[in-house]
């Protein structure tokens, strides 16, 4: 719970010190999703904030001794693949890093066949609450590469399919405190909309997350630069936008109270990057 709590409120430092003490903690609590991939947790809030660098730092997972392994790899594979993505952005010329992504996309497929059916568990509908749901979150996670590798690769409208699909799987997850998804995936989509000029899309990707995430900081910065936006291109402006925008800006910078780093997008990990995977420069 402190590992979502803390992403949420920007707090990476924070988020990145109780993933990591999860994997210390295999065997502790058996039934809950939270350990589920006491390995892959710490990926998550890597690339949820994007830190590449420290994600390669932390290594492949272990061979031996790991509960949930196939989800843990896939996770590792999600990660790099992300982080491969975000180089592409960087630097769309590089043909090389082109050709990386594609074969890190084809191995994550591969990988993801790997993760075990989710076992059914009661109470609560979908596969119950003791369930790890790990093959439904690795296809949540799958299609929000697939959208980012299609968005830097110039294929625009098949990467907003791509995480449309990937909100449609996650809003179809059961409910669980914290949500089995560390980044809600609407914040990646108003990100990619936002990119893309689609300015109203974008605008309802984060209202929906807000109804969802009250105040959550990501969303609400997202709101507040759609609005922002289209206000700039409006031949006629509006007072009532203009009023919210600025009360978007009083509401996301309170979110923010607490953040260690400067948040400036709601899905840092569809940014480009000048980190390479594997070679520890651009």
């Amino acid at each position: 719970m402190l590992t979502y709590a803390a992403a949420m409120a920007g707090m990476s430092r924070t988020a990145m010190d109780a993933a990591a003490h999860t994997r210390l903690m295999p065997g502790l609590t058996p039934r809950t999703h939270e350990i589920r991939a006491e390995y892959a947790s710490l990926l998550h809030v890597f690339a949820r904030f994007a830190k590449w660098p420290e994600a390669e730092r932390s290594g492949p997972p272990p061979k031996l001794g790991l509960r949930h392994a196939h989800f843990s790899n896939f996770t590792w594979h999600h990660t790099r693949a992300m982080n491969l993505a975000a180089h592409v952005a960087f630097n769309p010329a590089n043909e090389t890093v082109k050709e990386m992504l594609a074969s890190a996309m084809e191995l994550l497929r591969v990988v993801v066949d790997k993760i075990p059916r989710d076992a059914r568990s009661k109470p609560g509908p979908g596969n119950g609450i003791y369930s790890p749901n790990n093959r439904a979150v690795a296809a949540i996670m799958l299609a929000v590469a697939e959208g980012r590798a299609a968005q830097v690769t110039g294929d625009k409208d098949r990467a907003v399919d791509f995480v449309k699909e990937a909100v449609l799987l996650e809003d179809a997850l059961s409910y669980m405190e914290p949500p089995y998804v560390l980044q809600p995936v609407r914040q990646c989509l108003g990100k990619l909309l936002l990119d893309l000029g689609r300015l109203p899309e974008a605008e309802e990707a984060y209202r929906a997350d807000l109804r969802t995430f009250p105040e959550n900081g990501w969303s609400l910065l997202g709101l507040y630069h759609s609005i922002l936006f289209q206000e700039e291109d409006a031949t006629t402006k509006s007072d009532t936008r203009q009023e919210e925008v600025a009360d978007l800006k009083r509401r996301t910078e309170a979110a923010w109270d607490h953040a260690d780093l400067l948040i400036d997008s709601s899905c840092p990990a569809f940014e480009a990057s000048a980190y390479l995977w594997g070679s520890g420069k651009a």
